[in-house]
């Protein structure tokens, strides 16, 4: 979004729940979480900076203190770092105020919005925001999906917008 919202020469864009929080069905997250976030890294304390950032998102405890003896443990701290800079370009749009009407304003291309039938409330209605302020969204809804893409129901889709063809 942000490419097309720069005017890079794309014919059509898809995205899959961006992460927003644009009404009270979530609380706001901090905004000075990346910062946070960045000093638990830049600590060598890449667990603490998981473990608060999917507190964030809503992870139950108990489930992060299974996710540390779980294999994907090592892969989500390795990524720790990636953290802060990716929450500072969203931060602004996850304080549960409705998205500025001109923030793809840019963005003339057709664009799909996709959200998981089975994800959180909040990212729904994010998705339905976006799709709402752009000048050619269409919002799907993938029944049985969450947060977590799989490429196997993703994929069809996503061609089918791309190519122009119907999945």
């Amino acid at each position: 979004m942000r490419g097309a919202q720069a005017g890079l020469p794309v014919d059509r864009v898809a995205v899959y729940e961006a992460p927003y929080v644009v009404d009270d069905t979530h609380p706001a997250h901090d905004p000075a979480l990346p910062q946070r976030l960045r000093a638990l890294v830049d600590e060598g304390r890449r667990g603490e900076a998981v473990s608060l950032f999917l507190r964030t998102v809503g992870a139950p405890r108990p489930m992060i203190a299974v996710m540390r003896v779980l294999p994907v443990w090592k892969k989500l701290i390795g990524v720790a770092h990636t953290l802060p800079h990716d929450l500072s370009i969203v931060i602004d749009h996850q304080q549960g105020r409705p998205l500025p009407t001109d923030l793809y304003d840019a963005v003339d291309a057709p664009t799909l919005v996709i959200a998981g039938g089975k994800s959180p409330a909040y990212l729904q209605h994010a998705q339905a925001a976006v799709a709402a302020i752009l000048r050619d969204g269409r919002l799907e809804t993938l029944p049985g999906q969450t947060h977590m893409v799989k490429a196997k129901v993703t994929a069809p889709v996503v061609t089918a917008h791309l190519t122009g063809s119907s999945a």
